[in-house]
């Protein structure tokens, strides 16, 4: 156990992340300079939990589900699986905590994950827009991106929320990303102006403008492994 401020910081003995625990620590810590600069938050003294599991039998033993990264929101605690070849989403699963905390419980998951997704900002050696563009010709329409987001493809899925929700961000301010998370799709015209399949049209061109290519075989690496 380590203690920074305001976090409390877990390495299981012998592991990696035991190995690696300062240079662990210390992400950990700009993660959450970062996140509460991202939200707005000048104060948030509340100590938030990290804990770090080498592989998804460890993180199931302690969350009950064999994933990478794991928030309990309403116990400020983050679990994060790291290896030499995975490396952890300190960024993305904090965000959960604190923004959970900060801005209330979010409208839907899909501006959930992409907040998150979008505090991370990578996808391996990429940006989340870059990967964005290069999985698809073409975007999930809004309307069964925000409806039906936990049944699409996880990683395209997660990708285009990241994307959207930094478009947003960029464009509007971080108000309107509130508002958004806080209300949902519905108050995209009130923030934008546009009608929401305007505004997908307008996020999807300037994401083809940004986005630098992705090599077909990093593209295919990253949908066979992840992001991590």
């Amino acid at each position: 156990k380590r203690d920074a401020p305001h976090l409390r910081l877990y390495f299981p003995t012998g592991s990696y992340a035991a190995d690696h625990q300062e240079e662990l620590v210390q992400r950990c810590e700009a993660a959450r300079t970062d996140i509460l600069k991202v939200l707005g938050v000048k104060h948030f003294d509340d100590t938030v939990d990290v804990f770090f599991v080498e592989n998804r039998d460890q993180m199931k033993l302690l969350t009950g589900y064999p994933v990478t990264g794991f928030a309990a929101r309403e116990d400020r605690a983050a679990f994060l699986m790291t290896n030499p070849d995975w490396r952890a989403f300190e960024r993305h699963e904090m965000m959960h905590v604190y923004a959970h905390n900060t801005w209330g419980p979010a409208s839907g998951a899909w501006v959930e994950e992409g907040l998150a997704q979008f505090m991370d900002g990578r996808c391996g050696a990429y940006s989340v827009d870059d990967v964005c563009r290069a999985l698809s010709n073409t975007y999930v329409p809004m309307d069964t991106l925000t409806t039906q987001f936990r049944q699409l493809n996880d990683l395209k899925a997660y990708m285009q929320a990241a994307s959207i929700v930094g478009y947003i961000y960029r464009q509007y301010g971080r108000d309107a990303t509130r508002d958004v998370w806080q209300h949902g799709v519905d108050v995209v015209p009130k923030i934008t102006g546009e009608s929401v399949p305007a505004f997908a049209e307008a996020w999807w061109r300037q994401l083809t403008e940004r986005a630098k290519p992705v090599s077909k075989a990093d593209a295919m690496a990253i949908l066979k492994k992840g992001c991590g």
